[in-house]
């Protein structure tokens, strides 16, 4: 598991992005839920509510790596934010999924604005997608895909 002095220290140790492949703007055509919610599963604790997975795939939909965050999502502060942008700025994948475990599978409002608010954050520079899995004991929860806004 990651603290955020580990993921600083992550951070300052990786000069440059840690690179995967060869990457293309292409939606992946690969379910990725199932293996995200086995993985969360695999790891989780019966304590663990509301624990964080960082789960990060290739264009493929191969799973290239998978960071357990110490503090889930127990103490979201402006500092932990930036930890996290940083740190999934670093990592040179396609997709990654915010991946958090709830034992009865429902997100909670903390769960969907973090989200957002780091999704927002790496819109910009960060071209890849960032989507939110809520993991439980035995049902997961994802949002519903967005509309794409067409330019006017």
């Amino acid at each position: 598991m990651l603290t955020s002095g580990l993921v600083h220290k992550f951070l300052r140790a990786a000069a440059a992005p840690i690179r995967v492949g060869d990457h293309a703007s292409v939606p992946l055509e690969i379910p990725i839920q199932p293996v995200v919610t086995s993985e969360v599963r695999r790891r989780m604790r019966a304590d663990d509510d509301g624990g964080l997975w960082l789960v990060f795939f290739d264009r493929t939909g191969v799973q290239l790596l998978c960071l357990g965050v110490e503090e889930g999502t127990h103490s979201i502060d402006e500092l932990f934010r930036r930890h996290l942008v940083e740190l999934i700025r670093h990592v040179d994948a396609h997709r990654v999924v915010l991946a958090i475990h709830r034992p009865d599978g429902r997100p909670r409002r903390a769960d969907r604005m973090l989200w957002r608010e780091i999704s927002r954050r790496l819109a910009d520079e960060w071209p890849h997608q960032v989507d939110l899995l809520v993991v439980g004991d035995e049902t997961t929860w994802a949002p519903r895909p967005r509309p794409r806004r067409r330019a006017a």
